[in-house]
């Protein structure tokens, strides 16, 4: 698709008011890895972005994906190595770990839906948001604290980490779910895959800045400076994602 037949298109935004879309659906299709009835993607400059989906808001929304690029970093990419390398835990082990979070992708259409026809306190994503967020970092300083039983009674450390990965699983499912349903509430149906790609693009960003900033941090490793970095990262992962839901919800719902 050529520029000027993409700008020529008529914006959503420009002409009526901001639609709240099924979670449920949309969780459906992010959670198989696909963007059902999303538009294919198509190359755009910042100035047409901006006049097609509000950006601002857009961009305070993928504030959650910093939070989920430092839970992501910190279990997948830290934990996973120490684990391996430093206390000896079988791979295969450590890999069905890692991989449980997709097992639990299917709670996602429920969750959705469940968003989608239940109110608290007036708002139907901040909560679910939230509660996510709190038992995805419970379920990530659990992980660490579980790794350090694991010299002592490995049975109970290994118990400890699995049921950590599940909090985790549980969580980044939750999250993720409402964090598509929000981009999709903001930019529309129409214009729904151009949020995702800039969400894409933070959580690569966020990604790549917060390895290295873990890699310095643990050069000189130890125990002590794994558990102070577990509880740096959870408290930020709260943080990012309170500044995304500040307001976010309350700005959608007077907009509809």
């Amino acid at each position: 698709m050529s520029m000027s037949q993409m700008q020529s298109k008529p914006s959503l935004l420009d002409t009526r008011a901001v639609e709240v879309r099924p979670a449920a659906n949309f969780a459906v299709s992010a959670s198989a890895g696909n963007l059902n009835n999303a538009e294919p993607s198509q190359g755009f400059a910042l100035e047409t972005l901006s006049r097609e989906i509000p950006l601002p808001r857009v961009l305070q929304i993928c504030l959650l994906q910093f939070s989920t690029a430092i839970v992501f970093v910190l279990l997948n990419s830290t934990l996973n190595r120490v684990m391996i390398v430093e206390y000896q835990i079988d791979a295969w082990i450590v890999g069905v770990l890692i991989g449980l979070h997709n097992l639990l992708a299917g709670i996602r259409p429920f969750i959705g839906y469940y968003s989608d026809t239940h109110l608290f306190f007036g708002y139907r994503r901040t909560p679910h948001v939230i509660v996510g967020n709190l038992i995805l970092v419970f379920g990530v300083l659990l992980s660490v604290y579980g790794l350090m039983l694991v010299k002592g009674n490995y049975a109970m450390g290994i118990g400890l980490i699995v049921i950590a990965f599940t909090l985790y699983g549980l969580g980044i499912n939750i999250t993720g779910t409402m964090f598509y349903a929000l981009l999709a509430d903001s930019a529309g149906e129409k214009h729904k895959a151009k949020a995702v790609t800039v969400g894409w693009f933070v959580l690569i960003f966020g990604v790549i800045l917060v390895s290295g900033l873990v890699s310095a941090y643990l050069k000189d490793f130890s125990d002590e400076r794994l558990i102070d970095l577990f509880w740096i990262g959870s408290a930020f992962a709260i943080l990012f994602t309170w500044l995304a839901m500040l307001g976010t919800e309350k700005t959608l719902r007077q907009s509809s």
